[in-house]
């Protein structure tokens, strides 16, 4: 489900790259986690 809502959310987005794990530092203006979280929660049942 993470897969699929960051996948979408890249396509959506024009995001060229996303990292998913193990970032060693992402400034508020990229840290998409937010974002994705409420993709989610907005697609579960």
């Amino acid at each position: 489900m993470i897969n699929l809502a960051i996948e979408e959310y890249a396509i959506s987005e024009n995001y060229d790259l996303i990292l998913y794990q193990n970032a060693a530092f992402a400034s508020d203006q990229v840290n998409i986690t937010n974002q994705i979280i409420s993709k989610i929660e907005g697609t579960s049942p």
